[in-house]
């Protein structure tokens, strides 16, 4: 039996507040393909992000698009942010489901 890992989202209380639904952490094979981005973006390893409170959701965007930190403004809100990390967790759990179907 194997423990999933997990990639925490950090979160403004404000900002959690808006969206209590909104997930905490994200399954680390989400995040896992964009190490690349996030070391660039922050300087900093996944699993040294993850110690330091993981990323925020548009961070978290913004990595997965490849979209430089800095250079870029933040292209979405967090609401947009959100939407997008849904439609990758929705992709995972239906691969998921086919996977064991098959």
């Amino acid at each position: 039996m194997t423990t999933e890992k997990y990639f925490p989202l950090l979160w403004e209380r404000r900002e959690r507040a808006q969206f209590p639904a909104a997930p905490s952490f994200l399954p680390w094979d989400i995040v896992e393909p964009h190490r690349e981005a996030a070391m660039m973006n922050h300087d900093q390893t996944l699993e040294r992000l993850a110690e330091r409170g993981g990323l925020s959701p548009v961070e978290f965007y913004m990595v997965a698009r490849g979209l430089r930190w800095g250079i870029h403004a933040a292209p979405v809100d967090t609401k947009q942010a959100l939407e997008f990390i849904d439609q990758l967790l929705t992709a995972r759990h239906q691969s998921q489901g086919s996977s064991k179907s098959s």
